[in-house]
């Protein structure tokens, strides 16, 4: 597959750059808000994705509004060849590019080659398996960049001081849109109960329908809806019919976000019901707890890594520990009797949401940092 480069012309200067792994993957949306959101019209995009990645097996869900430099995967994804930095290093000048944000720390050490000698600031922007499962030692050679960003004090301590120093290491926390509140269902015959999450280990699913069956066993009129794809569908369906939950639990796989948004903002109680996966692999800060936050959605959230940072238990959110399945069967008992307390704490969350999660701020902050149009 050759390399492709879209460009949109006419002479505009694009300050910001972004490198990513892949341009369209549906869960990254918040890798989409820096592409098309933080600068808007004013952003290129570098994409340099692996062989087996998710939109060269089964193509894009979204765009880059800007310029795009797609590099071609190669079979065993070897590092970055000399001519594929120097297409780079061309494409960032000829737009421009004042200051380039990368995504993901084990994306920018694969590219450290290039990225220590290039003339503009470089910052790299953290997530979660590579703060966690990917974590590797030899990131610590990015304290020769401008900056790494995380989403959470948690992550930030897993860096400092034992890879980067305090000063380089900034928290930045995810940030989403927030809507009008959506109104508190009326109390009806289901109690409708969501979560959202890639169907692998950290998503805490398994553990999950444990803890919904014995509440279903207290409370017949709940109901779950579990929007994800991945790796574990198939032993989920089992777990499943295993619990016979076929009638109360569906697997609706992967939605487009507005779907997504709009089942969020329909739940009764969200349930972010996160572990840490057998390789390690932790949460950063999960944008679909963050956007049933915003929808002032009554939540029930694990104490995991940096994910309650934010809430606190019983105020803005109930909080259990992980892998304890009493306490949670218990908490969406508790909620699924209580629609007072359901739209006490979904007020609650919100109140956080606006206040330390939205877009507004988190653009507000980045563009501080970066100074995209600062000259180089």
């Amino acid at each position: 597959m050759p390399e492709r480069h879209r460009s949109h012309g006419g002479g505009v200067t694009h300050p910001l750059g972004v490198l990513v792994p892949e341009v369209g993957v549906l869960s990254e949306t918040f890798v989409q808000w820096d592409c098309n959101q933080l600068l808007p019209g004013r952003t290129v995009v570098v994409a340099d994705p692996p062989p087996a990645g998710e939109t060269v097996l089964d193509g894009p869900s979204w765009t880059a509004d800007g310029p795009v430099l797609h590099l071609a995967p190669e079979a065993g994804d070897p590092p970055p060849s000399i001519g594929q930095q120097a297409a780079v290093e061309r494409f960032l000048q000829t737009h421009g590019v004042r200051v380039l944000l990368v995504q993901y720390l084990d994306l920018a050490d694969r590219w450290f080659d290039l990225l220590q000698r290039l003339p503009v600031p470089v910052w790299v922007r953290g997530h979660g398996a590579d703060l966690s499962a990917r974590l590797d030692t030899r990131y610590s050679r990015l304290a020769a960049l401008a900056g790494v960003m995380v989403p959470t004090h948690a992550a930030r301590d897993r860096l400092v001081p034992h890879l980067l120093p305090q000063h380089l290491v900034h928290v930045v926390a995810n940030h989403v849109a927030i809507p009008d509140p959506a109104p508190p269902r009326p109390a009806g015959a289901t109690v409708e109960c969501l979560t959202v999450g890639r169907l692998v280990p950290k998503k805490g699913h398994a553990g999950l329908l444990h803890a919904f069956a014995a509440a279903h066993t207290r409370d017949p009129r709940l109901r779950l809806d579990i929007i994800g794809e991945g790796p574990l569908r198939t032993t989920l369906e089992a777990l499943v019919a295993g619990l016979d939950l076929a009638h109360n639990v569906r697997l609706l796989g992967a939605r487009p976000p507005r779907e997504t948004l709009a089942r969020t903002a329909r739940a009764d109680i969200y349930l972010q019901p996160s572990v840490t996966g057998p390789d390690g692999d932790d949460e950063g800060q999960p944008l679909a707890l963050l956007q049933a936050m915003a929808a002032a959605r009554a939540c029930i959230v694990t104490r995991h890594a940096g994910v309650t940072e934010t809430l606190t238990d019983q105020q803005s959110a109930l909080l259990v520990d992980e892998d304890a399945a009493a306490p949670l069967t218990a908490a969406i008992t508790a909620l699924a009797a209580d629609p007072t307390a359901r739209h006490r704490l979904g007020l609650a969350a919100r109140h956080v949401a606006v206040n330390h999660h939205s877009h507004t701020a988190a653009r507000e902050q980045l563009l501080h940092m970066l100074k995209p149009e600062a000259a180089p």
